[in-house]
């Protein structure tokens, strides 16, 4: 056993017992019988009659479709699209719906909302009476009427902006709750605030006890942020409204315009439901583990010429043709396939099944799954056995008498007298690369043609999403202000006149300076413990707070200077930093007197120079109604007031980031040096270049006007600009331009951009901004 082609080895012996390594015996003696290596050579192709011709192992480079998985993830993938898709028009109409809210409580006191509602042809408030119907009935128990129920659901829905703002405030970057907990995924957290909100409304407006409303609450907001049908029904009402080009939604508070900007949201959760009903009934309809591989796909469908045709309406429809093509020349240039309508066939379902990406198209999530689906039908028709027809075992007998002589052919061939062409394409290569030099430089240009187009179009758009968005941030922002002004002439409090009741909440600042520390408000305690022995022989706060401050001296201009910093930290992240300095003014005055500038006598003293960064900051009428609100939130002790200046800030900020513009790399120094020169805000002219000509220097308006800044010719030689359609000399020339309005109207931005739009004929003969809609869109594209 030792013995193999003379070599004798103890070691192997010893290595095979002890489970060594392989040692190849057959080494010193190979098998004298073993085939060659040329007989085991393979054939470069193969041919059958369920895969046709092709290279041998394509089957293993060409993709399989296995039918049962990929409809599993087809039914998976439309499902999230499904919820994503409703959860997004969700938040969309409740960022338009949002400022309707108020207008929904007529419904509860039976008023205009009722009766508008009732009488609207709306498809959404349709839908919204059916609903409010249905809760009727199910809480009948609560007396509450159908339009009341209805009510209730579409204030929820415009619920929705405000609650997401403090979803997102309290969360981190990375989707994490402050805690770091992760948020609930499908919006628990936002269902529970938009719950927690209808509850307390059916309790304080309409008497429902904590139980029932909890109830209702849980109901409604359930099918609000979880009822996909519900989210289907309600997209497909918008679209139809936007369709019908219906005036008014009654119930959500919508125009004509907000329904237009909807569409696409609701048609996106249209298309996203259908593809779910495509995919399920689909999985349903196939239902098997069978796997298909692309040879013998592409097989079955081209020998079928109906299919064929199915499938090219398929790819046209879907606009894959192009790709379909050019990937069967990829795959028969490579000998993967060599029959051409194979590989079209093949080529053209590993498109449609997505195992192949398209070049030419891209396709969205709707859009992928329905090509899926189309592609899996025909699979399932492609290999559908056939009944009803017997096979004919005497169908080919006549084969064998049938076939031509050894030899006909050959001779047949030589009579034709078939010329050689191996003379025309001695140059073949020469041509070849002639001509792809040709397609190269015209594919170069059209790609050029191509990224022109694209970056022009894309600029355009963008331009014009952002002008939209600064309309909406806009008119909030004039919604609030006007609610601002609503305030603050709102009736005067009895306690603006409580001497007590300003001492007693200094007294409170007691608490906020152990708090934070002694040290950051030296002596204040030696203030509050004097105060606190007044009190405890029964004085009043503000007897205590005045014997104290005789005794305390500088100790209490420290304790009030807590008491300042502790009521100004209650609603500073709702403030501006010059609102905030005239609320801490305000308080000031409060506590060293009744605030006699609110009734008229005189404007105070340290509120001043803070009323004026207000004007400067907001303009003269909302500066002023910001000052008067901002008095009454300090001399009543009323910090919720503030509330509605946090929300016009917001407002603005959100107008602010909507009106940014992206300027052309070499134009912005320009604006930096020309803004920098006539002492301009920052920013300014480069905002008026997008909205006058979109920074096109060789931009004309009808009226002359020319240039990146559209000057006029009397103004372009006003300010000494020779060429308009030179960007340097056309921003200089608008800068000077813009000094000169802001001194002519006293350093109001407002009024200079107004004239520099309309002329300051305009602006001087209607005494402010003229009420053209030109120049008003103007304004708030520049201004915000």
């Amino acid at each position: 056993m030792l013995v193999y082609g003379g070599s004798v080895t103890a070691t192997h012996f010893m290595g095979r017992m002890q489970s060594g390594d392989y040692i190849d015996e057959r080494a010193g003696s190979p098998a004298v019988l073993a085939t060659a290596p040329v007989f085991a050579n393979q054939s470069a192709y193969q041919h059958s009659p369920l895969k046709g011709t092709h290279r041998t192992g394509a089957e293993n480079v060409l993709p399989t479709f296995n039918v049962s998985r990929e409809a599993s993830e087809a039914v998976s993938s439309s499902s999230n699209y499904m919820r994503q898709a409703g959860a997004q028009f969700m938040s969309s109409l409740a960022n338009s719906a949002g400022n309707s809210f108020a207008s929904n409580r007529d419904a509860s006191t039976g008023q205009s909302f009722s009766r508008r509602l009732n009488s609207s042809s709306s498809e959404t408030d349709k839908l919204m009476r059916s609903e409010g119907s249905s809760y009727a009935q199910r809480y009948s128990d609560t007396n509450m009427t159908s339009d009341q129920m209805a009510s209730v659901l579409s204030g929820a829905v415009a619920l929705g902006s405000g609650l997401e703002r403090k979803e997102v405030d309290g969360k981190d970057v990375d989707g994490k709750d402050g805690d770091g907990t992760q948020s609930n995924s499908n919006g628990g957290s936002r269902k529970d605030m938009l719950q927690a909100n209808i509850s307390d409304r059916l309790q304080s407006q309409f008497g429902l006890s904590s139980q029932r409303s909890n109830e209702i609450a849980h109901d409604m907001a359930t099918r609000l942020t979880e009822d996909a049908g519900f989210q289907t029904d309600l997209a497909r009402s918008v679209a139809t409204d936007a369709h019908s080009d219906t005036r008014e939604v009654v119930s959500l508070g919508l125009n004509n315009q907000t329904l237009q900007s909807l569409q696409s949201s609701a048609n996106d959760v249209l298309s996203a439901s259908e593809a779910y009903s495509a995919t399920a009934s689909m999985q349903s309809r196939l239902g098997t583990n069978a796997q298909f591989g692309a040879l013998e796909s592409g097989q079955a469908i081209s020998t079928k010429p109906g299919l064929m045709s199915r499938l090219n309406n398929e790819l046209t429809r879907f606009g894959l043709i192009g790709d379909a093509q050019t990937l069967a020349s990829d795959w028969r240039a490579s000998g993967l396939i060599t029959d051409k309508d194979q590989a079209y066939a093949a080529a053209g379902m590993s498109l449609l099944t997505g195992h192949s990406p398209a070049r030419f198209r891209a396709m969205n999530p709707s859009e992928s799954q329905q090509a899926k689906t189309a592609g899996f039908e025909l699979l399932r028709e492609s290999f559908t056995a056939e009944t009803g027809q017997l096979s004919d075992p005497n169908r080919n007998a006549g084969l064998r008498s049938d076939a031509p002589a050894y030899g006909t052919a050959h001779s047949e061939f030589d009579r034709a007298g078939v010329a050689n062409p191996r003379g025309a394409a001695g140059n073949l290569p020469q041509q070849v690369d002639g001509r792809m030099a040709e397609i190269g430089n015209e594919v170069h240009n059209g790609d050029e043609s191509v990224d022109r187009f694209h970056d022009k179009e894309t600029s355009e758009l963008n331009a014009g999403t952002r002008s939209e968005f600064s309309e909406m941030a806009g008119a909030k922002a004039e919604y609030f202000a006007k609610e601002i002004a609503h305030l603050a002439r709102g009736e005067k409090s009895v306690g603006e006149m409580n001497y007590d009741g300003v001492a007693g909440t200094l007294y409170s600042a007691r608490n906020y300076v152990e708090k934070v520390g002694s040290s950051a408000y030296a002596g204040a305690n030696s203030f509050f413990e004097s105060m606190s022995a007044y009190i405890n022989q029964g004085d009043s706060y503000w007897n205590a707070a005045e014997k104290a401050f005789n005794e305390s001296g500088e100790a209490g201009a420290q304790a009030v200077e807590a008491w300042r910093d502790m009521k100004g930290n209650e609603i500073a992240h709702q403030l501006t930093p010059s609102q905030l300095e005239y609320y801490k003014a305000a308080l000031t005055e409060t506590f060293s007197g009744i605030q006699t500038a609110d009734y008229g006598l005189s404007d105070g003293f340290g509120t001043t120079a803070a009323r004026e960064k207000l004007v400067a900051e907001h303009g003269q009428i909302v500066g002023d109604d910001i000052a008067k609100l901002l008095n009454r939130a300090a001399t009543q002790n009323r910090p919720d007031l503030a509330h509605s200046i946090g929300n016009y800030n917001d407002a603005v900020k959100k107008n602010n980031s909507a009106g940014s513009v992206e300027v052309p790399k070499p134009l912005q120094p320009i604006f930096d040096q020309v803004e920098s020169r006539y002492g301009l805000p920052a920013g300014i002219l480069s905002k008026m270049a997008s909205a006058e000509s979109a920074f096109d220097n060789d931009a004309r308006s009808r009226k002359g006007a020319q240039g990146i800044m559209q000057l006029m010719p009397d103004t372009a030689e006003r300010f000494g600009v020779k060429d308009p359609n030179n960007p340097e000399q056309a921003i200089d020339g608008a800068g000077q331009y813009m000094r000169f309005l802001l001194d002519r109207y006293d350093g109001n931005l407002e009024l200079a951009v107004a004239a520099y739009n309309s002329g300051e004929g305009n602006v001087d003969k209607h005494n402010g901004v003229p009420p053209f809609k030109e120049t008003q869109k103007y304004v708030r594209d520049v201004l915000g």
